[in-house]
């Protein structure tokens, strides 16, 4: 019998590039006509001539809407919205593999520093506790999963990123990108759990639904750790800024003590750091301030040793956020006693 050729899709190797963008354009046809721009051009990393074209030709046709339906690594769709924040960008692709280059590009330009080391100390955690399985030894499970969840996550990672999460606008960069972070230490957890602690895991999934594909923590794979996310030099520079933060803990102590604050909130901080600390502190930027948990913090390059001078925070206390500031707005405003931030945040709701 004569075998039949369909030559209405030829097979994957007779795909000239010309039919690959006819069969896009023809799959695409009903969605396209919604916007101004359309990339199928798919290049894994290679297309750094047709991004710059792209970009280009963004900015002349003054594009508003932009479809990448080959976004591949996302670096099209990640300097579009870099350079032309005006524009909306929408991103598909049906490649798993290149939807997590993608996913892994977001946590390392996104993420923040703190982000950074969580998912740092989660992947090590993971890594440590497939080998205590494989070897059977359940009780250095326990250990290492009581361990991290005691101070990674709640003395140190939840304890600073409450405030993003409670204050910050819901769409805020930083309160997704910990959000995302949290998710995924809790997807993690409970399947690291899942063996060992079956129901306590299996009851927490069930509050999960709508937010995971499967309906059972046991219908899921075991997580893998991923050896590009854990990174030694952000741990080692994380414990010397816990090793300052607990210095400045127990100076807040004794002011508490002293009745001269209240809360870590009412606090400003003068830090006048060595060298080395002034160096590693500055790479926080802003987000020093939180990592403290004081309203205020002036940091200064001192001596060869590093010391902490605590004082009450200067100005009014905010009535959303509990944050000292020197102005606020007025009592009778739209917002009353508020700061800068929890204004800014309450008027775009």
């Amino acid at each position: 019998m004569e075998k039949r050729i369909d030559k209405t899709y030829p097979s994957v190797r007779e795909v000239t590039e010309t039919e690959r963008v006819g069969m896009v354009k023809e799959i695409f046809s009903t969605i396209t006509p919604r916007y101004d721009f359309l990339n199928h051009f798919l290049s894994l990393r290679r297309d750094i001539a047709w991004r710059r074209f792209a970009i280009k030709k963004m900015r002349f046709l003054k594009t508003k809407r932009f479809l990448d339906i080959a976004c591949g690594t996302g670096d099209l769709s990640m300097d579009a919205a870099r350079k032309h924040p005006e524009i909306t960008v929408n991103g598909v692709d049906f490649v798993p593999e290149m939807i997590q280059v993608g996913r892994e590009k977001i946590y390392e330009e996104r993420l923040s520093y703190l982000d950074k080391w969580l998912l740092s100390r989660l992947h090590r955690l993971i890594e440590r506790v497939t080998e205590a399985y494989n070897n059977y030894t359940f009780h250095a499970i326990y250990h290492a999963v009581q361990n991290f969840c005691s101070v990674d996550l709640s003395a140190l990672y939840l304890d600073i990123a409450k405030d993003r999460i409670y204050v910050e606008h819901k769409n805020a960069l930083k309160r997704r990108a910990s959000q995302t972070v949290i998710f995924e230490t809790l997807i993690s957890l409970l399947k690291l759990i899942a063996p060992i602690l079956s129901s306590t895991a299996e009851e927490m999934w069930s509050y999960l639904k709508g937010y995971v594909r499967e309906e059972s923590v046991f219908l899921t794979t075991f997580p893998a750790s991923n050896k590009e996310l854990i990174k030694p030099e952000i741990e080692e520079e994380w414990e010397k800024v816990w090793r300052i933060r607990e210095m400045a803990n127990k100076k807040i102590e004794e002011k508490r003590v002293e009745k001269v604050i209240g809360h870590s909130l009412d606090t400003k901080i003068v830090i006048k750091a060595s060298e080395n600390d002034f160096a590693l502190l500055s790479k926080l930027g802003n987000e020093l301030k939180d990592v403290f948990i004081v309203s205020q913090i002036d940091l200064q390059q001192g001596g060869t040793e590093t010391d902490i001078i605590i004082s009450k925070a200067e100005g009014e206390k905010c009535e959303r956020c509990w944050q000292y500031a020197t102005e606020l707005s007025s009592a009778t405003g739209e917002f009353p006693n508020t700061c800068k931030r929890c204004a800014d945040t309450l008027s775009s709701l």
